[in-house]
């Protein structure tokens, strides 16, 4: 369940555009920021994966039956709304200082799907998730083309789709222009003993051509980079 190396792959490429950095430091067995607070808004939670898991990646019991409602709503009390908060406020500074904000939800996903997922689905090189909303068609096209050069596999939304906004700008605001990259562990480690491979330069080089070709898009420097290390 964890993106491993995200933040290194990812992070100076964003600053050395201009942009922020925001890393999310626990695993999301603690939480997930990238969920809906309310369950019965988040799809994920009838497995258990909601803002707050309940199950394992295997759909086994990740915490007890003594977990109680409190014991939830201190998790989000405590933990993902002054998350959400912060990275709202992220946001709201780049609107104030440029009008405009690209922010780069960065993940990866395994090269085989985890129990819980679809195991029908394509599992390219590097998945573009996104929202017409927040993300125009000519942009993702741009996108494909430049992970296509590289010689990578690329689909949209498959096998994981959409992108992270605040809430405050969700299907509000488009200002706000979101468009998540996931890259397959298979180019960049060792998925067996979570170890860089000899993939992992190339990976973040493409990771560096991708938000390049974002920023430029956007003609703006006010980049956002979202990312989950996934430590403890």
């Amino acid at each position: 369940m964890t993106d491993r190396y995200t933040d290194e792959l990812f992070a100076p490429a964003a600053l050395a555009h201009g942009g922020a950095a925001f890393i999310n430091n626990l695993s999301r067995l603690v939480f997930d920021p990238e969920r809906f607070e309310d369950d019965s808004q988040e799809t994920m939670s009838a497995k258990g994966m909601g803002a707050v898991y309940t199950n394992t990646s295997r759909l086994s019991p990740l915490r007890g039956p003594e977990f109680s409602k409190a014991q939830r709503e201190f998790i989000i009390r405590d933990l993902f709304r002054p998350y959400a908060a912060a990275l709202e406020g992220e946001v709201a500074a780049q609107l104030d200082r440029f009008g405009r904000c690209l922010l780069i939800d960065a993940h990866s996903f395994p090269s085989q799907p985890l129990p819980y997922e679809d195991n029908t689905l394509n599992r390219p090189d590097l998945c573009i998730g996104y929202e017409p909303y927040h993300a125009p068609e000519p942009l993702i096209a741009a996108l494909e083309e430049v992970v296509r050069g590289a010689g990578w596999s690329v689909d949209r939304n498959t096998p994981f789709g959409g992108s992270y906004v605040p809430l405050l700008h969700y299907r509000k605001d488009p200002r706000v222009v979101s468009v998540m990259i996931e890259i397959n562990r298979d180019r960049y480690m060792d998925e067996a003993t979570g170890q860089r491979s000899a993939g992992f330069d190339e990976a973040r080089e493409m990771a560096a051509q991708f938000i390049e070709a974002a920023v430029l898009f956007e003609a703006s420097r006010n980049t956002l980079l979202h990312a989950e290390s996934g430590t403890l």
